[in-house]
């Protein structure tokens, strides 16, 4: 309104109309998560990946907390670096830095003081081994094989509601189809087919026979004539009566 009270309603060729107004989004649909997968190798996380972000734990080395915003995270690379713990992170992509190193980008689980506002990269080539360690310790777990500096991948299952009405057409031909069939139209219509092939249902009614036409009734004026008729010879008879009374 405020262009056209002006300027009056634009011509189709005439491009000075601006529809500046943002319109509200839709709403977000109410989403749960319903339970969690676990995945052993760093190979299957990276599959599962290209459907969702995942989590993971990280070997926490003491150098993962001086990282500059664009350093990559090697585990320990300096002398008296020392096991920390675990760090619960957050992998959601995975590139190709540098002389085409791949790296998978992190999110921190401990805020945006960290790295690049919580992001940092991880190295996907650097394997460790922890040795020395008996079978019965508790704390640390002996590793066989050269390891990621990521492990314990986990991700959510999330059960996303569909729009209303989606699915109920077909389910509702499944259910007819099955329990009426009356006939071999319907059942080819409604059902998925089985109405057709098993024809189960009861036959259609013959239609009854229309009634025959009654007779029609004669005129009326002609029923009046032959009345007349009769009632002529009555008169007669009494006109003769009475002359031969009179004689």
């Amino acid at each position: 309104m405020m262009t056209i009270h002006p300027q009056q309603v634009p011509k189709e060729r005439v491009l000075d109309f601006d529809c500046s107004q943002r319109h509200p989004g839709d709403t977000e649909p109410h989403i749960t998560i319903d339970d969690f997968g676990t995945l052993e190798t760093l190979e299957d996380a990276l599959l599962q990946l290209r459907k969702q972000p995942i989590t993971a734990s990280l070997l926490e080395y003491s150098e993962l907390w001086t990282l500059g915003p664009d350093e990559i995270y090697r585990g320990p690379t300096k002398e008296g670096s020392g096991l920390i713990g675990q760090h619960g992170v957050e992998i959601v992509d995975i590139q190709l830095h540098g002389d085409n190193e791949v790296v998978a980008l992190c999110k921190s689980s401990n805020g945006t003081k960290f790295g690049r506002l919580g992001y940092f990269r991880v190295s996907l080539c650097t394997r460790y081994m922890i040795v020395g360690i008996d079978d019965d310790t508790e704390d640390i777990i002996p590793t066989e094989t050269p390891q990621p500096l990521l492990f314990n991948f986990i991700y959510p299952i999330i059960d996303i509601p569909k729009p209303e009405g989606e699915g109920k057409a077909e389910g509702e031909g499944e259910g007819e189809g099955e329990g009426e069939g009356e006939g071999e139209g319907e059942g080819e219509g409604e059902g998925e087919g089985e109405g057709e092939a098993e024809g189960e249902g009861k036959p259609e009614p013959e239609p009854e026979p229309e009634p025959e036409p009654e007779p029609e009734p004669e005129p009326t004026h002609k029923r009046k004539r032959h009345n007349s008729g009769r009632r002529g010879p009555s008169h007669d008879h009494g006109d003769k009566k009475k002359k031969q009374r009179s004689g």
